[in-house]
């Protein structure tokens, strides 16, 4: 049996000499860089030629059947065979089922198989699948058209699993017969190859996306001025698009500066980069635009100008802001010079000193006078103030700050002026103080206004007394007097009897006149020293110190009523008025001013109750109400201690679909008697007294239990919980309300806590420290009330407010009160606007509730909905929504 694999037969060994020569060629056309298609080319025609010569010498083999040319041909052929041998390039040759016949030592080394392991084997059984199938189909098509076939594609090395990138180029060969016998092949490798267009396609990505995303635009031109680049930011600046400008000359240069464009871009093209801070453009719309610019030359493969590139700027805001500058230097200058500000100019070293006329001008000299040294202005500061300036100089200097002073001048005339003065200190690369410049304006009616205000808001306008505020500082100081001395203090609280119905019987005006005429009459009655304030509509309070007795201030008492027992006529008529005058003392009757005013306070209603126009002295029977309170903060202690105090669960409903949405956490307190005491008589006593503080931990700690076991059960329910302003303001509120989070493990989210407008309205700096650091727990805020307290709107898009609840005042009235349904209006449409939710609290009608729905006003809770309830029947409520049935 004849082995299925012969010997090359004669005419394959001459073709194979001839695919020596194609290799030899392909492979030089590889490693010379040229394209793929020109090796194809060369290898083409080297097969062809082959083809023709294994034809020739097969017939002339059969034609001559001597010996001797027969040794000569194989001699030839076993020469051939050694030359493909040596090609450095791989060749391998197959039969016409897939089955390699020979390779060269070339293709060995190449795939790393020995050529025994590969003869007989199909590309299959040596090669990764992807290498083998790209074989197996070239070698298919080549069998059913003839002919060569190129390609590329990659393979793992047999021994070291290196990956390459390789140029397959095959033909195949006839056989006796004349068809296709087999495939002949030759390895390029173009892993380098590969890799360098990889890189320079990467580089070219990266180029084209800095020109794309480059804030200038972009413009190159080829030598012939066609424009051959034009980026996005070209588009936006110009108004072209790159499909519109490419191929073209198109200008962008204005005509009168087309010569110079021209000159710009014949400097570039002989190898000049060249820049321009400013000129102008032309737009597509004809505008002009101010642009900076700069253009380089573009050089080719060789080293030769091709092109030039220019990028451009847009400087229009630039130019528009430099000349709103120029003006507002202008404006600043005449400002200056209208309003008499000096500028001065001052060097550390050389002592050298600049300034402007303004400045003489403001220390009452001339604009005219020459030239000063800082040192004769100094001169004219007012004695006073002379340390004050040099020592904020020093400070300024030493510290390298800028520095602002108030001080007074005396001019000539002896008048005195008020200067204020802002300077900025320059310092050296040494850190060394070089100059100061500073400017100096007049602020003397400034300052009058100042003090004028500052009287203002101490004493009363129509009166010229002092007002509360300034009691109290005299309080206190009296207080600290009569410490000091041993001795005692009086304070009386008048209020003028009848006072109202005069007031609206005969108007304002008078009723004005005669608060003037009262203040008078008292002041006759006291000395230098005492006080008289006005603190009310017809409240006056006397402060009378270094008294020794009680007789003393009853004396003042009996005078002051006596003088105003007497008729006062005004405008024509005789109007006849008396006071009750409550009297506190110090030390007994209170040790700090708010305690001294509030019994003066009670004794004087009590001096009303007793038939008006009398002096009272405070006595601790009048206290009753005090005791009433202490005893309620005692039972609210012992309430705490004993755990008397509930938690109730109000409801809160979607209106959309009357489902609940959350519970409000309401407290409730049960007595030893078991009986239920309202929130509003127990709620301002333990506000009053700071239970307010223990009680409303005590409500958070239930709340977030309660919560949390309603979230382990399946059921979780956004919690509305009310704080205090007085819980709010403590320091360690938020870490409090961490802990408890993290103790109970309820989430965050589940939790609403409710504040009142007032504690948003009245302190709002401390508010918004703590109710931020709340929104950063994770934790709700509602606002309560809602619409009562008119400065709170502002803070609604200051402070992390999620829910507003409006005052059930307004949904009370909101059927039947206009004003009442366009505030409901007003409220929802604004948390609307800001993203922030609405709840109706008090919802009492269908009505109102049909009312709220055609506002839009999603949200509400009230008795109609449903009343308070315990835990479980809150459980109960939630229930049917939450589980299935």
């Amino acid at each position: 049996m004849k082995s299925p694999l012969r010997p090359p037969s004669l005419a394959l060994r001459t073709f194979l000499a001839g695919v020596a020569v194609s290799a030899l060629a392909g492979a030089w056309t590889a490693s010379a860089g040229f394209a793929a298609a020109a090796g194809w080319i060369v290898l083409s025609t080297g097969c062809a030629l082959s083809l023709a010569g294994a034809a020739a010498v097969y017939a002339g083999a059969r034609l001559r059947a001597d010996r001797a040319a027969t040794d000569a041909l194989a001699e030839r052929l076993a020469f051939a065979e050694r030359v493909i041998d040596a090609i450095p390039s791989p060749v391998f040759f197959k039969d016409a089922q897939g089955r390699y016949l020979g390779c060269n030592r070339a293709f060995e080394d190449y795939i790393g198989i020995p050529r025994t392991n590969l003869i007989g084997k199909t590309v299959d059984h040596v090669a990764d699948p992807d290498f083998a199938d790209a074989a197996s189909s070239a070698d298919a098509a080549l069998m059913e058209s003839g002919g060569v076939a190129a390609y590329e594609t990659s393979f793992a090395h047999a021994r070291d699993g290196t990956r390459h990138e390789v140029l397959v180029n095959k033909s195949t060969f006839a056989g006796p017969s004349g068809g296709a016998a087999g495939v002949v092949g030759v390895l390029v490798d173009i892993t380098e190859r590969k890799a360098l267009e990889a890189q320079t396609h990467e580089s070219h990505e990266r180029l084209r996306a800095v020109i794309h995303a480059s804030p200038l635009a972009i413009v190159a031109r080829d030598l012939d001025g066609l424009i051959r680049m034009w980026n996005p930011a070209a588009e936006r600046l110009f108004g072209w698009s790159e499909a519109e400008v490419l191929e073209t000359n198109t200008s962008i240069t204005p005509q009168r500066l087309r010569a110079d464009a021209r000159e710009l871009r014949r400097r570039a093209e002989s190898g000049e980069t060249l820049w321009l801070e400013e000129t102008r453009r032309l737009r597509r719309d004809g505008r002009e635009i101010d642009v900076s610019l700069s253009v380089a030359p573009i050089y080719g493969a060789e080293g030769v100008v091709i092109g030039t590139m220019m990028t451009l700027a847009d400087i229009s805001r630039r130019k528009i802001a430099e000349q709103a500058l120029r003006e507002s230097e202008e404006q600043l200058r005449l400002a200056m010079d209208a309003a008499q500000m000096g500028i001065w100019y001052w060097e550390c070293e050389s002592d050298r000193f600049l300034h402007s006329e303004g400045l003489s001008v403001l220390f009452g000299g001339r604009a005219s006078d020459p030239m000063s040294h800082y040192r004769v202005f100094q001169q004219r500061l007012h004695p006073e103030d002379r340390d004050l300036l040099e020592a904020t100089l020093r400070h300024a200097i030493r510290r390298g700050t800028d520095f602002q002073v108030d001080y007074r001048v005396v001019w000539g005339d002896g008048s005195t002026h008020w200067l204020t003065n802002r300077g900025q200190i320059h310092r050296g690369p040494d850190g060394r103080a070089q100059r100061v410049i500073g400017v100096a304006m007049d602020i003397t009616d400034r300052k009058l206004a100042e003090q004028r205000i500052a009287h203002m808001a101490h004493h009363d306008a129509l009166t010229g007394l002092p007002n509360r505020v300034l009691l109290r500082d005299r309080i206190q100081q009296a207080i600290a007097h009569a410490h000091r001395d041993g001795s005692q203090l009086a304070v009386l609280f008048l209020d003028l009897d009848r006072f109202k119905t005069i007031n609206d019987s005969l108007g304002h005006q008078l009723g004005d006149r005669l608060l003037q005429s009262v203040a008078s009459r008292i002041l006759v009655c006291v000395r230098e020293g005492d006080t008289v304030a006005r603190v009310g509509g017809d409240e006056f309070v006397i402060v009378i110190p270094g008294i020794s007795s009680a007789a003393d201030a009853s004396a003042v008492g009996a005078k002051i009523l006596e003088v105003l027992a007497s008729a006062f006529h005004l405008n024509g008529s005789e109007l006849h008025v008396s006071g009750s005058i409550g009297v506190s003392l110090y030390p007994t009757d209170g040790a700090d001013a708010e305690t001294l005013m509030r019994n003066a306070d009670t004794a004087m209603y009590h001096a009303k109750d007793s038939g008006r126009g009398k002096l009272q002295f405070f006595t601790q029977h009048m206290n009753v109400a005090a005791q009433q309170r202490l005893t309620l903060e005692t039972s609210l202690r012992r309430g705490l201690e004993t755990r008397e105090f509930e938690l109730h669960y109000q409801p809160l409903f979607d209106l959309r679909d009357r489902s609940v949405s959350g519970f409000e956490a309401l407290l409730r307190w049960r007595g030893p008697e078991g009986l239920l005491v309202p929130p509003s008589e127990f709620i301002p006593a333990a506000e009053e007294s700071g239970l307010i503080v223990p009680i409303g931990d005590w409500v958070l700690r239930e709340a977030l239990a309660q919560a949390k076991s309603w979230q382990a059960a399946g059921r979780p329910v956004m919690l509305s919980v009310n704080v205090s302003a007085h819980q709010l303001a403590r320091p360690s509120f938020v870490d409090r309300l961490r802990h408890l989070l993290e103790e109970t493990g309820l989430d965050a989210g589940l939790l609403e806590l409710e504040v009142t407008e007032g504690v948003i309205v009245e302190g709002a700096g401390e508010a918004r420290e703590a109710l931020d650091q709340v929104a950063a727990l994770g934790v709700g805020i509602a606002i309560d009330d809602f619409g009562t307290g008119y400065s709170g709107l502002a803070y609604l898009k200051r402070l992390p407010i999620d829910t507003v609840k409006i005052d059930q005042s307004f949904v009370h009235d909101i059927t039947i009160d206009p004003d009442d349904a366009a505030i409901v209006t007003a409220i929802v449409a604004m948390a609307a606007s800001l993203g922030v939710d609405v709840v109706a609290e008090g919802v009492e009608t269908e009505a109102q509730l049909e009312a709220l729905r055609r506002l839009e006003c999603h949200r509400a809770q009230g008795f109609l909905l449903a009343r308070p309830m315990d835990a479980a029947s809150a459980a109960r409520l939630v229930r049917p929504a939450l589980e299935p049935a």
